[in-house]
């Protein structure tokens, strides 16, 4: 992050999240009109799309629960940008790149209390005193931590010993996305406070998988799982139009009179398959080549820039 090159920041994050949002936004608005019937969470029209498309929260009381971005997983985005925001200020400012996450993570953090002193009614100040902001500041600490132990031990991040860094980091990684798929599931923390319950947890599973990291050798697995990797963020932005495709239209019926176990099993995994090779498939023929014309147009345009 701090070491890369920060010239026209904002600019590059917002080509890489925006069109794909963009397109994933208008394919939400297009379903809530063609099936109003099946989509009862999101409404749709121009002042939400707008809103939605340029990360601006807004809240609309449906009879079904407060609606956001037409785009349910937007939310998470809004954050996202207003992150990518404080980094570019940051960035401006600051000419010794050696402080610029440590500023960036003392001025989100400011930030978020000077929001949760403030006792106001306004959506937009209450839409940003949720948990969030610690889990930005929580990846910047982890990127410091992990550079530091990476130049200090080289190929290991905390633990020297392959065979005990692979056992024990192992089982921390399979304990800690254990936990987070029960707690998605049975909502079984005790604390309201996102940034503990999810967000540590969270932390201590991408901690476990960079130990991790010099350990796992390339081989077919791996390759799909970084094909994967690599369609994430379409498998973020797409996975609900696949879901609702499957259990609100093909599988309807089966899963309305559906009572088999083996069968609700079969059915899952059909999706989950589904769902992951349809994100890998958008992001090929897709997302990345939206991505390499603008990488080109913005490469184009900054010459321009430094020439006129």
């Amino acid at each position: 992050m701090v070491s890369k090159d920060t010239n026209n920041f904002f600019i590059k994050r917002f080509l890489r999240i925006t069109p794909l949002y963009i397109i994933a936004t208008l394919t939400m608005a297009l379903a809530c009109i063609i099936f109003p019937d099946k989509i009862n969470h999101a409404v749709s029209n121009f002042p939400a799309f707008i809103k939605s498309i340029f990360f601006i929260p807004y809240k609309i009381e449906t009879k079904f629960e407060p609606s956001g971005p037409i785009l349910g997983q937007g939310w998470t985005l809004n954050y996202e940008m207003f992150f990518y925001l404080v980094m570019a200020i940051c960035i401006a400012f600051v000419k010794n790149k050696n402080y610029l996450g440590k500023i960036c993570a003392l001025v989100l953090a400011a930030i978020f209390a000077a929001l949760n002193i403030i006792d106001s009614d306004v959506f937009l100040l209450k839409y940003y005193q949720d948990s969030l902001f610690p889990e930005f500041i929580y990846g910047i600490v982890l990127y410091y931590l992990y550079e530091y132990f990476r130049k200090k031990n080289k190929d290991y991040f905390l633990i020297k010993n392959a065979i005990i860094n692979s056992a024990l980091f192992g089982i921390i990684a399979i304990g800690s996305f254990i936990y987070l798929v029960g707690d998605g599931i049975y909502n079984w923390h005790i604390i309201k406070n996102r940034n503990i319950y999810c967000g540590i947890p969270s932390l201590v599973l991408v901690l476990a998988f960079l130990n991790l990291e010099t350990q796992i050798k390339k081989n077919k697995f791996i390759n799909i799982c970084m094909d994967i990797g690599d369609a994430s963020y379409v498998l973020y932005l797409f996975h609900t139009f696949m879901i609702m495709f499957f259990t609100r239209i093909l599988f309807a019926r089966i899963i309305e009179n559906n009572n088999s176990l083996i069968m609700s099993i079969i059915m899952e995994i059909i999706i989950m398959f589904s769902t992951v090779m349809g994100s890998i498939i958008i992001y090929k023929i897709i997302d990345k080549p939206i991505q390499k014309i603008l990488r080109n147009l913005l490469r184009k345009n900054i010459h321009k820039w430094h020439y006129t």
